[in-house]
Parts: C-alpha cells; structure tokens; sequence
C-alpha cells in the first residue's frame, strides 16, 4: 500500500517497494557510472560501506540524510521526482477518454 504526497503542486507517489528498488537501482547505476565503488563512496559520504549496500537493496532503514548526502554526490537530486511520480489510475484515463468521445461525437459541425 502506498500513499500520496504533493510538494510544491507536484504529486508524489508512494509505493514502498516500488519506489524504493527504483531508488536502489538508480542510486547503483548512478555510483557504477560515476566509477565509485562503495567504499570509496561510503568513506566520501562518512558512512561504512554497509549502509551504501543497504542503500543499494532498497532498505528503508535507511536515514534520510544518508540518501541525500548520496544523491547530492552522485547528482541524483534532480532524478528522484521521476522515480516518484504518481501514475494514472487507468479507469481514471479511460473514463477521461470515453468523455472526451463522447462530447467529439456531439459536436455538431456548421457549413
């Protein structure tokens, strides 16, 4: 089960399981492409390696400042809106575009 939170007019999802292994894999990707490995990241974050690899399997023990600290090294601030961003409920969009049909077909066209 997850929740919504909106910051700043922007929805947020939150999907514990999901947005954590996205957050997990994007913060690997982001520390494999910056050619860090996780003692070399941990000793720059002040933290021991085993948090980085917890960080890495989604843990949500995880503290805040930890994920920050990491996110702000390895410039992944701006990404996390992306890996949060609440997703249309489908019946939501198809009731939306049968509406949109259906007031389409009533439109009368003047010659």
């Amino acid at each position: 089960m997850g929740f919504i939170v909106s910051i700043m007019g922007i929805e947020l999802a939150f999907e514990e399981g999901k947005t954590a292994h996205a957050m997990a894999l994007a913060l690997r990707t982001a520390r494999i492409e910056a050619k860090q490995t996780q003692d070399e990241l941990a000793a720059r974050m002040g933290v021991s390696r085993w948090t980085i690899a917890a960080m890495e399997k989604g843990d949500a023990k995880v503290s805040l400042a930890a994920w920050l600290k990491a996110s702000a090294l390895l410039e992944l601030l701006d990404t996390w809106g992306a890996v949060m961003e609440k997703e249309e409920d489908p019946f939501v969009k198809y009731d939306r575009e049968q509406a949109k049909k259906q007031t389409l077909s009533k439109t009368r066209v003047r010659k």
